[in-house]
């Protein structure tokens, strides 16, 4: 799954091999922060580095990574093994 096409940010996510932790990624952000979104409530504001780690997955959890000001933002994505 990718990005809403008019927003610019792709993002992608997957699991560990114990499948509890996962690991988002992007491209396409502007600016030195991001906010990235699990379930649709803010989860974090982190640097635009393109990774961010959630060590607190659960079977289910979506993510969603916004500009710093919450918008544009990708589509939202649910990690794979």
């Amino acid at each position: 799954v990718g990005a809403a096409p008019e927003s610019g940010i792709d993002a992608t996510s997957s699991l560990n091999h114990k499948g509890n932790r996962a690991d988002i990624r992007w491209s396409g952000a502007d600016g030195s922060r991001v906010r990235i979104y699990r379930d649709g409530g803010q989860l974090t504001r982190t640097r635009n580095d393109g990774f961010w780690r959630d060590r607190n997955y659960s079977i289910g959890d979506s993510y969603q990574v916004c500009e710093d000001g919450g918008s544009p933002c990708s589509a939202e994505v649910a990690p794979s093994p």
